[in-house]
């Protein structure tokens, strides 16, 4: 037997040796069979998310340099999935220095230089990205961010920070939010030592949802309150997760595995994603289970937040046609309890990495987690405020909040004093742990801009002068006054580009852009010079009749009456005004003009000016004429916007007469102006008398009256008469056949009109 050994082993050493272990070799061939089906396990490993089983696979692969360029990338993944940011790093060196691997890996590598505090590095590799991936906004966003670091720990933030070791253990725990007194939160701790599965992910226990009671002293000898289980009904075996309650604490979402009698329904690629489920507080027990409609098992939806009145969920999901891996999104909530349809929240908040874990709080800001903006490591801690259609841009919280690790779940109480935050950064218990926090400060998002308006030439400040402050970028106004200083202070967004436009009485208006991108501190003085009108101008606002907004780009023609000399041709600027001075005009001058205004998807019109120059300085030309235009789209009634009145015909005849020829004749002038304008002549009878008849004679009024506006100056091409006879009554007063009708004459007067629908412009 001893003797065996030693041969079997000399003949090992030879083999050895003499190079035997090369692929021609059965016993390599039977180390590259094992080496492939340890690869095969390792990667189905990977696919089913069980990250640490895997990596120890990988790991060992890689010690025999066996497909390392696999190998490499995959144990990257593994470490940075699990959010080991110090092996991630590791691998991450070796894996960006492979010849065409993904820039994608550049980034990845950059953010763990990041988590690990090494910002110099990691600049270095996210300007490689953004050289390889110009289309991909994560590396602009740091290319442009100069000094973000310095910036980000600069903020005075008014936080408090200290671990709410109460609850922290060494497992993951994660989500606090307020329930009345109580804190409701998910652990990975197995309070109740039953037991129970791993996730494979990270071969730790499956989240569950405990509630924190800090007034119950039972269980507690020193006195720190009580843990216990949530509830046993919303508890699964698997996963439960972060959560949210209305204002009255009796309806619960919360994110859990996709199960169904507790099975897990998996996507079709073998994923078991996430979901939120809903329920109500009723007879003391949480009740009426909901799987909400927004739930899909082909991707995740989780980490609910409800606004303080109830009527809008708003969560992050992976479903398809995002901006990135996880976004997030809001749904209305309707009274009945339905939901409406997901609405991603945009490229202001969303980007090509991961954005999720949103809270909305009672005063309309919003605060969420990304690794995709600009952060101190992997995610950051960023709040924003609706701003109309938008949200405002996205700012960093800055430290404590944020660190190089991740920062998610934050909440903050409706009083904005106190808050949680969760957080797996150095010098915690476990994993994932939870803060809490004491805040001071305030969340206005704003820059505090202030706005001086002075002389040009003596430079003495100007009051009473109108301001006009437009963002670029929504096109949102705001008007306002200076005031005896010459000042007024307004609140604007950062990283914003502004125009602004300044008027006065006795002075021409005049506009400047602003910018508060890059802006360094958190106020901006800017002073706009107004030139002095010394003499006589011109100056006219156009405005749209309906909303009474501004007009931009609205061509202005002046001509001479007498010789029709062209003298002035104006667009209108963003605020839809123009000011012109008259140069040579004197005292007593009589100005005696043509002017017509013409804008793209308006009414043009033209009317005539006469006014004697009685005193000097400005004439507003929209206070003696209309210069409210009429937005006219394809489908509309011409008669509406310009207020034709009913064209009447005798009984049974359709000759014009002439005070329907009066009302044709404004018709002309209309399409005299707009010279691309062509509409459909359309005449309507009531029900009385038959319906071929009806048609006929509508037929025959209708073509008489296209044939007066033709005959006018109109071409054939551009109006055409239809008649409709009794088709398109607009109310209930049919009398057809045996269908006898009670309508008082005034009814049927409706029925008998004539329209001018516009057809093309």
């Amino acid at each position: 037997m001893k003797k065996t050994l030693i041969t079997s082993l000399t003949f090992f050493l030879l083999i050895q040796l003499t190079g035997w272990t090369q692929k021609s070799s059965p016993l390599a061939k039977a180390g590259e069979i094992i080496n492939e089906s340890n690869l095969k396990k390792a990667d189905k490993y990977f696919d089913y998310y069980a990250y640490i089983r895997a990596a120890k696979l990988y790991e060992e692969l890689y010690e025999k340099n066996f497909r390392v360029t696999h190998v490499v990338p995959r144990l990257a993944d593994c470490y940075r999935l699990n959010n080991d940011m110090a092996k991630a790093e590791k691998w991450l060196a070796l894996t960006v220095e492979q010849e065409g691997i993904d820039p994608i890996y550049y980034y990845y590598y950059a953010q763990s230089l990041r988590s690990n505090s090494k910002y110099s590095e990691s600049q270095k590799w996210i300007e490689k990205f953004n050289e390889k991936k110009t289309n991909d906004t994560r590396g602009a966003k740091y290319k442009n961010a100069t000094d973000f670091v310095a910036k980000i720990k600069q903020k005075d933030t008014k936080f408090t920070l200290e671990p709410f070791d109460v609850i922290n253990t060494e497992n993951a725990e994660f989500g606090a939010t307020f329930l009345n007194n109580n804190v409701l939160f998910s652990s990975a701790k197995n309070y109740s030592l039953s037991v129970k599965d791993q996730y494979a992910w990270n071969e730790k226990p499956f989240l569950e949802l405990y509630i924190y009671n800090p007034d119950d002293k039972e269980k507690n000898k020193e006195g720190k309150g009580s843990i216990k289980a949530f509830n046993k009904d919303v508890n699964s075996k698997y996963h439960e997760g972060p959560v949210t309650l209305s204002q009255d604490f009796n309806t619960i979402y919360f994110t859990r595995n996709y199960v169904k009698k507790e099975k897990k329904i998996k996507s079709d690629d073998g994923t078991n994603n996430l979901m939120i489920y809903r329920s109500k507080f009723k007879d003391d027990k949480w009740t009426d289970f909901e799987n909400l409609s927004i739930n899909n098992k082909e991707y995740s939806v989780g980490h609910p937040s409800l606004t303080a009145d109830g009527r809008k969920l708003f969560f992050s999901s992976n479903m398809s046609g995002g901006i990135g891996g996880t976004d997030i999104y809001y749904v209305d909530v309707n009274p009945d309890g339905t939901l409406g349809q997901p609405v991603n929240l945009g490229l202001e908040i969303n980007t090509e990495g991961n954005e999720m874990f949103p809270f909305i709080h009672n005063s309309g800001m919003l605060f969420f987690s990304s690794d995709g903006h600009v952060g101190l490591g992997g995610l950051d801690v960023f709040y924003t405020r609706e701003n109309g259609n938008t949200f405002n841009q996205v700012e960093n919280i800055g430290i404590p909040i944020n660190s190089p690790k991740d920062d998610f779940c934050f909440v903050l109480a409706p009083d904005s004093k106190t808050g949680f935050l969760s957080s797996n950064r150095d010098g915690g218990k476990g994993d994932d742990d939870i803060y809490k926090f004491l805040f001071s400060g305030t969340f206005e998002n704003k820059i505090s801009a202030e706005i001086i308006i002075v002389d040009k030439s003596t430079k003495a400040v100007i009051a009473n002068a109108a301001v006009v402050v437009k963002d670029e970028k929504t096109g949102k106004t705001d008007t306002l006054t200076t005031d005896e200083t010459g000042k007024l202070k307004i609140k604007v967004n950062p990283e914003t580009d502004y125009r602004i436009y300044a008027v006065a009485d006795k002075y021409l208006s005049t506009d400047k852009s602003i910018t508060t991108k890059n802006l360094k501190g958190t106020e901006l003085k800017e002073t706009l010079e107004l030139e002095k009108n010394i003499g006589f101008s011109l100056y006219c606002l156009v405005l749209d009749k309906k909303d009474k907004t501004p007009v931009k780009d609205a061509k202005v023609t002046i001509k001479d009456k007498i010789s029709g000399k062209e003298l002035f041709v104006f667009t209108t600027n963003e605020s839809g005004d123009f000011s012109q001075i008259l140069a040579d005009a004197k005292l007593n001058d009589k100005l005696d003009f043509i002017i017509t205004l013409s804008c793209p998807g308006y009414l043009e019109k033209t009317q005539d000016f006469t006014k004697v120059l009685d005193k000097p300085g400005q004439v507003n030309l929209h206070e003696y004429l209309d210069f409210n235009v009429d937005k006219i789209d394809i489908g509309t009634d011409l008669a509406k916007i310009i207020d034709i009145k009913p064209i009447y015909f005798d009984l049974s005849k359709w000759n014009i007469r002439p005070d329907a020829a009066a009302e044709l004749d404004k018709i002309v002038k209309v399409m005299t102006e707009n010279p691309k304008m062509v509409i459909e002549l359309g005449s309507h009878t009531d029900c009385r008398s038959s319906a071929a008849s009806n048609m006929v004679l509508s037929d025959k009024r209708a073509k008489a009256s296209a044939e007066y506006i033709q005959k006018h100056g109109i071409g054939k091409d551009r109006i055409y008469g239809k008649g409709y006879g009794e088709a398109k009554l607009i109310n209930g007063c049919a009398c057809e056949g045996n269908v006898k009708s009670d309508c008082p004459e005034e009814e049927h007067q409706k029925n008998r009109r004539t329209e001018f629908i516009i057809v093309k412009m």
